[in-house]
């Protein structure tokens, strides 16, 4: 995990910037576009092929928390960078440490590559894992490798830009970890919810002014 320029974050911007103001997105954009993304009230909207946006109107239940085991300790299919638009970002290291807290590992399969659109984890075994503050309202970038969780007090917008070849799609499975006393994955049920027309054009105009904003803070 790496901290990202100022500029890299403005050509990210830039790119939303001009997604969301030029020529309105095609079916395909909208049909990758789900609510309830990881836990429930978390959207993700495709802005274009390999940027997209994470909105939350408010706060949700347990994501202020650090310590909370029901969201996800993950990593992704992708190289990535975030670039927090709105709201507190915390971003969480996580890394195997004999001292750690004990963690249940898991082969996390996607709903979104299921017929059911449920998600499946897969046990793997148990590790101890020490969470490791990274940063706080800052954009960063993370490999495949890179393990963490965020967390947010409050409503957010936050974009992600994934590092891979246009049209690539990935289904592999990912690791994800949950606390060892944890039940099982938060909110397993109406994940991926699937987003009408309506409902991406309303949050489009609610990501609208505030990357504006973002941007302005920048120049």
């Amino acid at each position: 995990m790496s901290i990202v320029s100022a500029a890299q974050a403005e050509t990210i911007l830039l790119e939303a910037w001009l997604a969301i103001t030029t020529v309105p997105a095609g079916p395909e954009l909208r049909s990758r576009s789900v609510h309830n993304c990881h836990f429930k009230g978390l959207s993700s909207l495709w802005l274009t092929d390999t940027l997209r946006v994470f909105v939350a109107k408010e706060r949700l239940p347990g994501t202020g928390d650090v310590d909370d085991c029901r969201f996800l300790v993950h990593n992704h299919r992708y190289p990535l960078i975030s670039v927090p638009v709105y709201g507190v970002q915390h971003n969480i290291i996580y890394k195997e440490h004999p001292g750690g807290v004990p963690y249940r590992k898991f082969r996390f399969h996607s709903g979104l590559f299921r017929d059911d659109r449920r998600p499946l984890l897969e046990p793997v075994g148990v590790t101890r894992l020490k969470a490791e503050p990274a940063t706080v309202d800052q954009p960063w970038f993370m490999n495949t490798s890179d393990v963490h969780r965020v967390y947010w007090p409050d409503g957010v917008i936050a974009l992600l830009k994934e590092h891979r070849q246009p049209d690539e799609i990935n289904t592999a499975t990912t690791d994800a970890y949950l606390v060892h006393d944890a039940y099982g994955m938060p909110c397993e049920e109406g994940l991926y919810a699937s987003m009408g027309a309506e409902d991406y054009d309303r949050l489009v105009d609610h990501v609208r002014p505030h990357v504006l904003h973002a941007l302005q803070r920048l120049l």
